[in-house]
Order: C-alpha cells, then structure tokens, then sequence
C-alpha cells in the first residue's frame, strides 16, 4: 500500500531577526512498508518525524531524497497528486481547521462535490460514512455545536465519504477528552476492520495503539524500532530510552510483577490483567 525508500526530509528553522536559518533534518533516510488493509501506529516524542512522515503519504510534504509510492505510484510523481490524495486521507489535531459546511451533512458533501460525485451518488455516500462514524442523527446540525469527539468523527466522515483506501489520523485525538479518544479510536478500528480500510495512527497516547497490527517508533526522524504491541511493550526500558511511556495498565503489570506476582507480561488491556489475576488468587499461577 505505502512504501518509504530512503526518505529524507529538511525545512529551516528561523530565529531571532538577523540570523541565519538553520537546516534540520526532520526525516533521516526513512524506510518502512504498510501493508494494505493494516492498521498501523506510529509514536515518538514530540519531534519525532512521525506528523512529517505523515504529511509525505498524501503529498502534503515530498522528499528532499528518496521516495514514497503510494501502490506504485510515486508522491512526487507529475499527475499523481490528485489519485495519491484520493487513495490516502488525513484528520488532523484541530477538525475546526477542517471542517466548512453549516451541516454535518453539507461538511461531507464538500469533498464529494469537489471530486465532481454524480449527485445521485452524493446522498449514498454521505449516508454510508455518517453510518460508519455514527453520526447519522446529527448530519443537520451546525458542526460548531458539537462536542470535540463529535467534530473529529464528522472530518473522518468525511474522508471517508470519498472512499479512500487508506486514512491516516495525524495526532486527531491529542485535543479530545479520554471519552471521546476512545470513541475516535473505535470509529478508526470499525473502519478498518470492516471496511478493509488501512488506518495509519499518529499519536502519543500509548494506549490507543495495543491493537495495532504494527507499530512504528520514531526518534530525531530515524525509525528506531518496529513490532507487534506485544513486541514493543515487553521492554520497558526501550520506551523510556525514546521518552515514551507504557500504558497505564501495562505499567501497573510490570510493578505488580516486580512485586512477586507471577503475571505474563507484557499486559495490553484491564480484561488481560484481571484475567491473570484470578487465575493467581485461584493458584493456578499465570496465565
């Protein structure tokens, strides 16, 4: 689906009137593949590379060196832009940067109408994507007046709406209460697991990323590490090497571990730990 060949990125970063920019290096010889119909994470600490990284999957951002093919399709490729951008949508942090329609419904159609959709589509469309993020009772209502979590599945619905074969959600529940995360990140599973849709997530919340099917760990623009969930969480010190942290029930597991407790760990999920935990009070050890 989505390829990175020797990837690098630089901008320059301005000071204080009168000084020189400075060049840096946002992307460092990048390389990874996602798989079609994946859902996929990337985390790092803040300046990572992971939001740049982003921004070249849809040709918001193209490579100083090296290339990015979205299928075969290079981003940087004269006449792709516009098959790239259908194939691969963004949600940002901010969906009142996104969002322009006076109703939910008009928001949608913003993009359908852009992409020149048949109007007897246009209606199916819209119908199907305010389904999927469970949104269809609020399609008249003014965007404005919605909560946080609500504004954020209407810029997803509206991405999907123009059925696209991969979305990626740059950092877009950093803003949201833990509710509302969690909501987002249910729409986001449903319409990979359902609609074969690849979800590439850009966060820093380690909990939204156990169900990853792969998980990608940036640091100074270098992809530093790659695995399963299972595989990035059971050390650690690798996480706290890069200025991450596990997820809070991971955490408790590995202190309750530390305290004599006989758990398998790495511990994704509450249900995973509780589970382990009876099974000890019973004595019958780990699971």
């Amino acid at each position: 689906m989505i390829r990175a060949s020797n990837v690098v990125y630089s901008y320059l970063k301005y000071g204080r009137t009168g000084e020189e920019p400075v060049s840096v290096r946002a992307l460092d010889h990048v390389d990874l593949e996602i798989e079609r119909g994946s859902f996929i994470s990337i985390i790092g600490h803040n300046g990572s590379g992971k939001s740049t990284l982003a921004k070249h999957f849809n040709g918001l951002l193209f490579p100083k060196e090296g290339t990015v093919w979205i299928d075969d399709l290079p981003t940087d490729g004269k006449g792709n832009l516009a098959q790239i951008r259908q194939k691969v949508c963004m949600v940002f942090q901010n969906p009142d940067n996104q969002i322009i329609g006076a109703t939910v419904e008009e928001d949608i159609a913003f993009g359908l109408e852009n992409m020149q959709v048949p109007t007897e589509q246009m209606q199916e469309r819209i119908d199907r994507s305010l389904e999927a993020v469970g949104l269809t009772e609020k399609r008249n209502e003014n965007p404005g007046c919605l909560s946080g979590g609500q504004k954020q599945k209407t810029a997803i619905a509206g991405a999907v709406a123009v059925s696209p074969q991969c979305l990626v959600l740059d950092e877009a529940t950093a803003m949201l209460d833990p509710r509302a995360r969690r909501e987002v990140i249910r729409v986001a599973r449903k319409l990979n697991e359902e609609e074969g849709i690849t979800v590439i997530l850009i966060t820093h919340f380690m909990d939204e990323i156990i169900h990853s099917h792969r998980i990608f760990v940036m640091d100074h623009g270098v992809v530093v590490q790659s695995g399963t969930p299972k595989e990035i969480f059971a050390d650690p010190g690798l996480l706290e090497q890069y200025h991450l942290e596990l997820p809070p029930v991971t955490k408790l597991a590995f202190g309750l571990r530390q305290k004599g407790l006989p758990l398998e760990l790495p511990v994704l999920e509450p249900e995973e730990l509780l589970k382990q935990l009876l099974r000890i009070r019973k004595g019958g050890g780990a699971c």
